[in-house]
This record gives structure tokens, C-alpha cells and sequence, in this order.
């Protein structure tokens, strides 16, 4: 599994929408779907970010990266 698609199972799994991370990380709706994609990467910053939204440790994505 790719970092992209954890995060999207994990956002989906805490019923978070797109739009909703965007928000929280000051960033776009596409920049979310980009990542999940896979078409791009986040920065370490916004990896951290996003798993403190997702209540999650950078260790929870370790397989992903």
C-alpha cells in the first residue's frame, strides 16, 4: 500500500472529506487528492499534520513510505 492510499483509507475510515483535511492543513482539495493519488508527496510537516488529524504516528504510515 502506498502512503497516498493510507491516508485516504484512513481519512475515509474517520469519515473526513477532502475538502474538511484541506481546511485543516490550509492547502486545496486538490492538493489532498494529488496525495492520495499519488501524483505527489507532502512535505514531513504535513505528513505530521495530517496524522495528528487522522489521530495516527508517523510509525502508522512507516509501511507506506
Amino acid at each position: 500500500m502506498n502512503l497516498g492510499t493510507k491516508i485516504k483509507i484512513e481519512r475515509e475510515n474517520k469519515r473526513y472529506s477532502q475538502e474538511f483535511m484541506a481546511a485543516q492543513l490550509n492547502t486545496t482539495q486538490a492538493t489532498i487528492s494529488r496525495i492520495e493519488s499519488g501524483f505527489t508527496y507532502p512535505s514531513l510537516k504535513k505528513l505530521l499534520a495530517i496524522a495528528k488529524i487522522l489521530g495516527l504516528s508517523l510509525q502508522d504510515f512507516s509501511e507506506a513510505l
